[in-house]
């Protein structure tokens, strides 16, 4: 069955359904081998079987390639999940692929932006991105070039124990002292089990109405609340306490969500 000449018509058929439809039907409706399906598409020039999906799909580990973060269970969990990220399973011969359709992709991720780190993805790494994305990878490399990520050095965690025990700063004047976020801050004290905790921020002066109007504006252009405590000088704590108090949620997602739908409403 695999050593009859190919004809034009069945190079044509490879041709149209490659991708599209599953190794196992082609092959049934050629009467060949999937083995020869795969010599065929080489001398065809037709590229990876996953590479020619009609809704121009990509696999999910390729999203993380392009963003530099690890393909775990966790971002299945995090992503798929718990933030409703679309994914589907597209089996190739013996393999699974978790698969998500790129328009479907960039609409989830602009709605999810907040937490999604954009500072090492290459430009039209993942092909043609919407307007957004240039904004945001600017706004990450930004952050990244003013708060480090890195391991904790002893020097570090000597100076955190000392502004500590000064017993004069708030974990967000740490933070920035630090050049650490606020979270890491917070997650280091715990980790070296110190007793002494950062003083806690006064916030109880009233927001203006330019501040508001400012929290709100960032909220929606997609800004983590690192981004709105630098510019309005309001703690991380106080804003997601305002926020909360606006929406039930911490989420800025969530947020952003209940803001365009309250848009739509009024408009």
């Amino acid at each position: 069955m695999g050593n009859k000449h190919w004809t034009p018509e069945e190079d044509e058929y490879l041709r149209e359904h490659w991708g599209k439809a599953s190794l196992d039907t082609i092959a049934k409706n050629l009467g060949r081998t999937e083995n020869a399906l795969l010599c065929r598409k080489e001398k065809l020039h037709l590229g990876a079987f996953l590479d020619n999906h009609p809704k121009g799909a990509v696999t999910l580990g390729t999203i993380c390639a392009a963003l530099k973060v690890r393909y775990t269970y966790y971002i299945m969990t995090s992503w798929a999940e718990n933030r409703g990220l679309p994914v589907f399973t597209k089996k190739v011969r013996n393999c699974k692929f978790r698969m998500v359709e790129l328009d479907k992709w960039w609409k989830w991720a602009e709605k999810n932006q907040d937490f999604l780190d954009f500072s090492r993805f290459e430009p039209l790494s993942l092909g043609p991105e919407p307007e957004w994305v240039n904004v945001k990878r600017s706004r990450d490399r930004l952050k990244k070039a003013y708060i480090n990520s890195t391991p904790w050095t002893k020097n570090e965690d000597e100076r955190l124990a000392k502004y500590l025990r000064d017993n004069k700063y708030t974990a967000d004047e740490i933070s920035k002292l630090l050049c650490r976020s606020n979270g890491a801050v917070i997650r280091r004290i715990s980790t070296l089990g110190l007793k002494e905790r950062p003083l806690k921020a006064y916030n109880h002066n009233n927001y203006t109405d330019s501040e508001i109007a400012m929290i709100k504006a960032m909220v929606s252009s997609g800004c983590n609340y690192y981004e709105i405590s630098v510019k309005t000088g309001r703690s991380e704590k106080a804003l997601r306490g305002l926020i909360y108090k606006w929406h039930k949620t911490e989420r800025l997602d969530k947020a952003r969500e209940l803001m365009k739908a309250k848009g739509r409403e009024t408009a």
